[in-house]
């Protein structure tokens, strides 16, 4: 066999391993699907002028990188008044931006019944964790122990532990 040929063999030997190492490592960092992440976060979003204070149960469930939703559950405090936050973002249209970001288009927010959080309230918690009406995108980070970062393109939203 020629030098040029081994050369060669041994230019592709190092590449398929590469690839091999790369695509372990890779597809240990991402979810496994469908993913369901849940956790308790309290947002403080007062001013000088206004109080807000949203104490949320939040439910993320990607069904597959396609679609999912976002459960919020929990009690608001706005200027003295306590009201109930019950609503599904329903994701659509995923894609997958980088390995660990994900981009989803809210195809629409479902309000339950018993939710008393005044639309404009809502919206202003919606806009403080995302940057553009009607898309949703975050980050999701691999930790220790198979706990994960939850992030937004703004900031970090939570931790929480698959199940």
């Amino acid at each position: 066999m020629s030098k040029i040929r081994l050369f060669i063999l041994a230019g592709l030997s190092v590449l398929v391993t590469l690839l091999v190492v790369y695509l372990v490592y890779g597809y240990n960092r991402y979810p496994n699907m469908p993913f369901k992440c849940t956790t308790f976060t309290v947002y403080d979003l007062s001013s000088d002028r206004q109080t807000l204070i949203l104490r949320l149960s939040q439910d993320l469930r990607l069904q597959d990188r396609d679609s999912g939703y976002f459960l919020v559950k929990g009690t608001t405090l706005s200027q003295g008044t306590t009201s109930v936050v019950n609503r599904m973002l329903n994701l659509k249209e995923g894609e997958q931006v980088d390995s660990d970001t994900y981009r989803y288009r809210i195809s629409d927010v479902t309000k339950s019944p018993n939710d008393t959080l005044s639309d404009a309230l809502f919206e202003q918690w919606l806009s403080e964790i995302t940057t553009r009406p009607g898309v949703f995108q975050i980050d999701v980070v691999k930790g220790p122990a198979n706990s994960w970062l939850i992030g937004s393109p703004v900031s970090f939203l939570f931790t929480c532990r698959s199940y």
